[in-house]
């Protein structure tokens, strides 16, 4: 029997991020639709070469401009955050 592939869209938010954020966010996510509504997981490097490795397609692009304003938001937070710790 064969297995149905599996595949994984992601996007890259910019590299940034990452080192901003005290590694606290990723450069990348993955995006799914639960309900209509798109969610976001944090993904990495790591998981993209396991990915890989294990066959699994990965559709890669760049955040819009929508994505990248909702992504920088959560930046400013998580580094006011970050500085009442």
């Amino acid at each position: 029997m064969k297995r149905k592939s599996t595949t994984k869209n992601v996007i890259f938010i910019g590299d940034s991020f990452y080192t901003k954020s005290h590694s606290v966010m990723s450069s990348i996510y993955t995006v799914s639709r639960q309900a209509n509504k798109k969610t976001y997981t944090r993904y990495d490097f790591g998981f993209l070469q396991i990915d890989l490795s294990n066959g699994v397609k990965v559709n890669m692009r760049k955040a819009n401009k929508k994505e990248l304003a909702m992504f920088t938001k959560m930046l400013t937070d998580v580094v006011l955050d970050l500085g009442k710790a």
